[in-house]
C-alpha cells in the first residue's frame, strides 16, 4: 500500500512544471544571436539579476508575456534587473525583426537553437515544452527559479505580479558574499 501511494505521488509530481530540474543550479553560458552577425552570450550580463524568457515569435502567450515584461524591465532595470528574450522557433531568425517591431520589447531580444535552449533549461527536448519558459538567474549566475507556460499557478491573471515578485526576491539578496 505504501509503495502504491509513493508511486502515485511520484507520477503526479512528474506532471508538475519543472519537475526533475535541479534548483538552484549553475546557469550554463548560452550563445545568442541578435541578428546579422552580432552575437553574444548570456554571460555578458553577469552580475545582474536576469530573467531569460525562451519564447516562440508566433505564440500569443509569449507575445503577451513580452508586453508584461516591458514595464517590469523599465522599473527594475535601474536596480540591476535584466530581461533577455530568446526566440527558439525554427524560423526565429527570419521572424525576429517583425516581432521586435510589433511588440517593442524594452529588453534585448535574440534567437538561439532550440536544442541549446533545452539543454540550458534542463528540459527534455523530445517532449512537448510549453512556451514561454522563464528562467530567473541570480547575480552569481545560479538559476534560482524556472517555470514554463503550462504552469497555471504562475501564468494566470497575476502573471505580472508573479514575475515582479520573483525578480524582487533576487534583487533583495546581497550583491556580494553568496556563491
Amino acid at each position: 500500500m505504501k509503495n502504491a501511494i509513493l508511486l502515485t505521488m511520484l507520477a503526479l509530481a512528474s506532471l508538475a512544471p519543472g519537475f526533475g530540474q535541479q534548483i538552484p543550479r549553475k546557469a550554463p553560458d548560452l550563445t545568442v544571436h541578435y541578428g546579422g552577425v552580432r552575437q553574444g552570450t548570456l554571460g555578458d550580463y553577469g552580475g545582474k539579476v536576469m530573467l531569460v524568457m525562451f519564447f516562440l515569435t508566433g505564440c500569443p502567450h509569449c507575445q503577451h508575456t513580452t508586453e508584461l515584461l516591458n514595464p517590469i524591465q523599465t522599473e527594475l532595470g535601474k536596480q540591476g534587473f535584466q530581461v533577455v528574450g530568446v526566440a527558439i522557433n525554427q524560423d526565429a531568425q527570419a521572424k525576429l525583426d517583425e516581432f521586435k517591431k510589433t511588440y517593442k520589447p524594452a529588453f534585448p531580444v535574440a534567437y538561439s537553437d532550440y536544442m541549446d535552449a533545452a539543454a540550458f533549461t534542463s528540459l527534455d527536448a523530445t517532449k512537448r515544452i510549453v512556451a514561454p519558459i522563464l528562467v530567473f538567474i541570480d547575480r552569481h549566475g545560479m538559476i534560482r527559479f524556472q517555470t514554463s507556460g503550462d504552469d497555471a499557478t504562475f501564468f494566470n491573471d497575476k502573471e505580472s505580479d508573479n514575475i515582479r515578485d520573483e525578480a524582487q526576491k533576487l534583487l533583495a539578496e546581497p550583491k556580494k558574499g553568496r556563491k
